[in-house]
């Protein structure tokens, strides 16, 4: 193709005017008119649509029954240039196929290494990278390839198919323990610190570590020369002997408010025997001290007896021996169990006395004391009168 040909314009097609022949024959004073729709139809004009109606089967629908009301409503409708009948087959076959999902496409990672030492990194780079998901494969420079691991679930997911009510909440309930803590939580308390714990740097900071978390020295209740006592006694009017309360060299001078007792009403004997009693208490539990204030060695304090020792491990062993047990026994293993059971209940008997009678002996202080408390009373309102 030519330059020329190449840029001039495109022939225009349909203009040409079928009277123009009959120009150069007539007269110039003919005159002839024509009109656009004398000129050929164009091929490029747009197609005229047709009309196509699809069903599903052949028996007639609705509007195509003769001598119903929707059959003469549709007469002025215009007639379908074509009437097709689809196939239940293929028309079931495309559902199918369009109803099936379409498993998504997952992408692959490949990572590409640069040939070459990258050199260290920083603790900031390396704790970004975990959060970055595992390659699916691994070019290396020299063209090896590895396959990436794939990262696993923290925790299985169990099959909940074949599990009925009880083993579907078994199975979730470490799940939901973590979701909604309980109020309570089963949390062991800390072992306790060994001296040679290495948290400690040198020995005496071990030292001064036990000596602080080391309980205080406690001393057992002394209900004579307890300051409730005292003051409860002062504040009823009752003379005390400081003699019993306070050791000889811390004695003060204690001045009562109601020391003073009429003459008119004098100690009963019931008063007299209760304090006498008390004052004797006293000097049972305390020691007696001579003008130096030092203790004489003719009067130790004696303790209370010790508690006998029973081991109640054993003794319910013993006491749930079956009868099989005992029919598998030989003699000699007989009589050794008959000799446990005799002196487990010989220290059972010795238990039993010795609570026995610390219970009597509370009984009665308990006795003495509302006793004194009660005459105490007695007196103070007699004094106050």
């Amino acid at each position: 193709m030519s330059d020329d040909e190449a840029l001039s314009p495109p022939k225009r097609s349909g203009t040409s005017d079928p009277g123009a022949h009959d120009l150069a024959n007539a007269s110039d004073s003919e005159d002839h008119f024509s009109d656009a729709q004398s000129a050929p139809l164009s091929p490029g004009a747009s197609p005229i649509p047709k009309t196509r109606v699809e069903k599903v089967d052949d028996e007639p629908s609705y509007g195509e029954v003769p001598g119903t009301e929707a059959y003469r409503l549709r007469e002025g409708d215009a007639e379908p240039d074509e009437i097709a009948i689809q196939e239940k087959n293929s028309s079931e076959a495309s559902s199918t196929a369009d109803s099936a999902p379409k498993s998504p496409v997952i992408p692959r990672t490949v990572v590409e290494e640069a040939p070459g030492d990258s050199g260290p990194h920083s603790e900031e780079f390396l704790e970004k990278r975990k959060a970055d998901a595992p390659a699916d494969l691994i070019v290396k420079p020299d063209g090896e390839t590895e396959e990436g691991g794939s990262s696993a679930l923290p925790f299985d997911i169990p099959d909940f198919d074949g599990l009925d009510g009880e083993d579907v909440l078994q199975a979730v309930d470490p799940y939901l323990n973590t979701l909604f803590p309980p109020e309570s939580l089963d949390v062991s308390s800390p072992p306790p610190l060994t001296k040679e714990n290495p948290i400690f740097i040198t020995p005496r900071s071990a030292s001064l570590w036990s000596q602080l978390v080391a309980p205080p020295p406690l001393a057992p209740p002394d209900w004579i020369r307890s300051r409730i006592r005292r003051l409860f006694l002062v504040s009823l009017g009752v003379p005390v002997d400081l003699d019993e309360i306070l050791p000889a060299s811390k004695q003060k001078k204690l001045v009562l408010p109601s020391l003073q007792v009429p003459s008119g009403s004098p100690r009963t004997s019931s008063d007299s025997r209760s304090v006498s009693r008390v004052r004797a208490e006293a000097n049972a539990s305390s020691t007696s001290v001579d003008s130096k204030g030092k203790p004489t060695a003719s009067s130790k304090r004696k303790g209370p007896p010790p508690v006998p020792d029973l081991d109640l491990v054993s003794a319910k062993q013993l006491c749930t021996t079956t009868d099989e047990a005992l029919n598998g026994m030989t003699d000699d293993e007989l009589k050794a169990h008959v000799d446990r059971l005799r002196a487990m209940e010989e220290t059972a008997k010795e238990v039993l006395e010795y609570w026995t009678k610390k219970t009597d002996e509370k009984i009665g202080d308990r006795e003495a004391f509302e006793g004194v408390i009660e005459n105490l009373v007695k007196h103070a309102r007699k004094v106050r009168k």
